[in-house]
């Protein structure tokens, strides 16, 4: 997984396999400390695997550690990040 930012604000945590894009995300960190999360996506051939479930993860632990709030609009991965803290 790799973090690519297009410019200061906006980037894509990508998931690549034989350097084809499987999966990602796409970001938008804001002048207020927030970085939004917008809808995961990831390839049919990767379904199952998981891949949504750690793109989801390794943001929250990005937006953990840069002091960032995470303003999540993607409904899979509030789901996802619901569920974990039932656990």
């Amino acid at each position: 997984m790799k973090f690519e930012w297009k410019n200061k604000n906006e980037g894509q945590l990508v998931i690549r396999e034989e350097d084809q894009k499987i999966g990602y995300v796409d970001l938008i960190k804001t002048d207020s400390g927030q970085l939004v999360l917008k809808p995961t996506e990831t390839a049919a051939a990767a379904a199952g695997k998981g891949l949504g479930r750690k793109l989801v993860f390794a943001v929250r632990d990005y937006a953990i550690e840069e002091g960032l709030k995470l303003n999540v609009l993607c409904p899979f991965a509030r789901r996802v990040l619901m569920h974990s803290e039932d656990q």
